[in-house]
């Protein structure tokens, strides 16, 4: 009896191990295909975008490796960003789009999943788990960074979210490789960074040492960063501390447009331009008070159960240090973030946040109502995103470009070639130099 007790015992967990497995890779095939459906020619064919060659790739060719590990681009080092492109620049060049672009179709990938295991351990019921990945798929702030090496950053800060949202036994357990993974994200510019109070907090709250490591790593990190902006200097960014510009901004870009969409938000906030300056406050006052209703009422649908309720409140705080951090550190300019897509790589954790607590209150909510209330915001989220890519115009910016294939084809035989990268617009060019012809 006892041989046959274990039999069933290793079966059952074969069983299991089968079963994951398939999950994984189905989830691997469905991401396959909503990337081509987002973005049929970068998914296909691979792209150059803007930075990633003009910047990276221009200054790789004439750097080693430990050039590339130290390089810094507006004031702070993006090592993985860097290494991608050091490699790219040593491959034929008909083919140097397509590393960056799948390095970072991978990184969003692991991120994918990432979300899948989240919501799997919290029982998010299987149709809100669907649509909270297609609408994280199609969140209006992912159009900027998708499929790009230069914004490896901005999808590792999520990344590093879910390590934080890890429970501590789990954690403990590949400590060493989540470790490994804080430090890397750390080094890639400072989003990750941004998140080293909140592991701290969970570190010192739960008595908790996996999250107090992570959070010392990240910690490390963040002061290196710091070290070199203060040396180097941080070129065009600004900064602002105007809670005026940030919260509104936060507030519409983390939570009414992906609920209500960017075209109403387009021409709302068109109009509110037109107004004078007491009734742009008011207004802003209101959309800040109305983002806030909305997240208060998704937070007590988590109420019921307690642990879920903390980790909501948690997602809140780190969703709100994060963006606020990146607002007023943007390149675009505090009061200029308010208008949708304007700058949205800043808020693309906020965004992602809010589908979060959106799917763990699908989990909780005590009432059929309340479930379908949240089931449906996940879904008007995804209609609004997946509306937006094959309806609206700004998409279109992201979607289309120069092709690569065909310029290189056309270049001397001997000599540097330039060749114009995507967004298209005319200062975005590439010299190649004549070595790196295959």
């Amino acid at each position: 009896m006892g041989h046959k007790s274990r039999t069933v015992e290793g079966l059952g967990i074969t069983l299991k191990i089968a079963t994951f497995t398939a999950n994984r890779f189905a989830m691997a095939v469905l991401f396959a295909l909503l990337a081509v459906i987002k973005m049929p020619i970068v998914t296909l064919h691979g792209r150059l975008w803007a930075e990633e060659g003009k910047v990276f790739l221009a200054d790789m060719f004439n750097r080693g490796l430990p050039g590339a590990l130290t390089y810094k681009y507006l004031g702070t080092i993006q090592i993985p960003t860097a290494l991608t492109m050091w490699v790219t620049a040593h491959l034929p060049r008909l083919y140097m789009p397509l590393l960056p672009t799948y390095v970072a179709v991978a990184a969003a990938l692991f991120v994918f999943l990432q979300m899948l295991d989240w919501a799997e351990r919290h029982h998010v019921p299987p149709v809100a788990t669907l649509a909270l990945l297609v609408a994280w798929f199609f969140l209006p702030e992912s159009f900027e960074i998708w499929a790009t090496a230069t914004n490896l950053q901005w999808i590792n800060s999520v990344s590093m979210l879910f390590v934080l949202l890890i429970e501590r036994e789990r954690l403990a357990r590949r400590l060493p490789a989540w470790s490994a993974w804080a430090l890397l994200c750390g080094l890639d510019g400072v989003p990750s960074c941004m998140l080293t109070p909140m592991f701290l907090y969970r570190g010192y709250a739960e008595r908790s040492r996996p999250h107090a490591i992570v959070g010392i790593i990240l910690g490390v990190c963040a002061c290196l960063q710091l070290v070199l902006i203060a040396q180097g200097g941080t070129g065009e960014r600004h900064f602002s501390v105007n809670l005026l510009d940030i919260l509104p901004a936060v507030a519409v870009q983390t939570v009414i447009v992906p609920i209500f969409g960017t075209g109403l938000m387009d021409h709302l906030l068109d109009y509110i331009a037109s107004l004078d300056w007491p009734w742009v406050i008011t207004f802003r006052i209101g959309l800040c008070a109305l983002a806030v209703g909305i997240v208060a009422a998704v937070l007590r649908l988590t109420a019921n159960n307690r642990v879920h309720y903390r980790e909501a409140w948690l997602i809140v705080a780190a969703w709100l240090l994060v963006s606020m951090l990146n607002a007023s550190s943007s390149l675009d300019g505090a009061n200029r973030l308010i208008a949708p897509t304007n700058g949205a790589r800043y808020f693309f954790f906020g965004a992602t946040a809010l589908c979060l607590l959106v799917a763990l209150a699908c989990a909780n909510a005590r009432t059929a109502r309340g479930r379908t209330l949240c089931l449906g915001i996940l879904v008007v989220i995804a209609a609004f995103g997946i509306g937006a890519r094959f309806f609206q115009g700004w998409p279109e910016y992201f979607l289309t470009g120069p092709d690569w294939q065909s310029q290189v084809a056309s270049c001397p035989a001997n000599g540097p070639c330039d060749i114009q990268i995507w967004p298209g617009d005319p200062q975005w060019k590439l010299t190649l130099p004549p070595e790196t012809r295959p």
